[in-house]
């Protein structure tokens, strides 16, 4: 009652993003960001496991154990801790040279936490990972979860956006139809306005408003209404809501599924030629090789000078000075510097740009290390 013109929009959505993803008789919801979407498939997974759950918690059952690779989002790491699982029951899969988790790896670490009387309730595959922007390899995940039966959920939040691009998808999300549930952010590469996020639940029709649903709730929901099917209230965990789906639902019609498969592109494109420029510049080299969009580099330093102090100092200079802010993060202890393009009218021209101020304020600061 309160906002039926875009709650249409929002259904309208939704269904359009559940067929992109190939959901077969699902549903979805908008939520605060893909954070708060792994926390719910994750409660779903949860309540589906042990069915007292929502009632009665965690009490007299043997530990649920969720498993995601070594380089998922921390938000996994927040859910264990807010559904009561325990941040040590989310079990870490060692990753491979790609920054891939690793099947073989999961498959021993669900046989020996089996046998040792814990449940494997959930596994969550990365879909772009927020570091090096490797997607987990879904069909042999899809294969252990008809074998060990647990729920497969995606984290696409950043890399969900190849789902527009039908010849990224094939590359980047084959299998992804098999999914249990899967959450990506329209706030990322596909450019609209925080926060704008997408979870999609495949064959589980209903869920959300059981998981979801609890407490007395008749004042503002009218569940006996012959258009309750059409309120989202009582599938979300929020209470107050905006209106996101407006936003949402102004730029698929403005740009659509083409305009916005080819800003993805345009991303892509752009990520392949840092890369080339990275390896054309004597002082930069290629913290590991780039697996999708993501661009992780570093200054080169002699034996001498930390590489890592180094350059932590030359990107704080850069965002100090006014000349750029690049994020950083760690790979195996090393820092790495990380560039991420997601400005549709970013061009060759300002990666350029980028590097070249990057470069001249690196041997910049390589003098003043050499001569102090």
């Amino acid at each position: 009652e309160g906002a039926p013109v875009s709650t249409l929009m929002e259904h309208y959505m939704l269904d359009t993003m559940l067929d992109l993803a190939g959901f077969g008789e699902g549903e979805g919801q908008m939520t605060t960001g893909s954070s708060n979407g792994n926390m719910i498939a994750m409660l779903a997974a949860r309540n589906q496991a042990i069915e007292t759950g929502k009632e009665q918690g965690l009490f007299g059952h043997s530990p649920l154990l969720a498993f995601v690779s070594a380089d998922a989002h921390y938000s996994l790491d927040k859910a264990a801790n807010i559904l009561g699982l325990g941040t040590h029951n989310l079990v870490k899969v060692p990753v491979d040279e790609h920054g891939r988790m690793q099947p073989q790896a999961l498959e021993r670490l669900l046989q020996q936490h089996s046998q040792n009387g814990k449940i494997p309730f959930f596994v969550c595959a990365t879909l772009g990972t927020t570091v090096r922007g490797a997607y987990d390899s879904l069909p042999p995940l899809v294969e252990l979860r008809e074998k060990y039966g647990f729920w497969l959920h995606g984290d696409g939040a950043w890399g969900g956006a190849a789902l527009l691009d039908d010849e990224l998808k094939k590359h980047f999300l084959p299998g992804i139809e098999q999914l249990d549930s899967f959450t990506w952010d329209f706030h990322k590469m596909a450019g609209t306005n925080l926060m704008c996020n997408v979870l999609l639940f495949n064959h589980h029709r209903g869920t959300l408003r059981c998981v979801c649903s609890a407490g007395e709730h008749s004042y503002l929901f009218r569940e006996e209404d012959k258009n309750a099917e059409l309120d989202m209230g009582t599938a979300s965990l929020q209470c107050g809501r905006r209106v996101d789906s407006l936003k949402w639902f102004l730029d698929w019609k403005f740009f659509g599924k083409k305009g916005l498969a080819e800003r993805i592109r345009h991303y892509l494109a752009l990520s392949e030629y840092a890369e080339q420029v990275v390896h054309g510049i004597p002082e930069l080299e290629m913290t590991v090789p780039r697996e999708s969009f993501n661009v992780c580099f570093h200054f080169r330093t002699p034996e001498n000078i930390p590489a890592n102090e180094f350059n932590l100092e030359l990107r704080n200079r850069l965002f100090k000075q006014g000349i750029s802010l690049v994020g950083i993060a760690y790979i195996e202890e090393k820092l790495t510097l990380r560039l991420l393009i997601t400005h549709p009218d970013y061009s060759r021209a300002d990666v350029d740009s980028f590097f070249s101020n990057l470069v001249a304020a690196g041997k910049e600061l390589m003098h003043e290390h050499l001569q102090g």
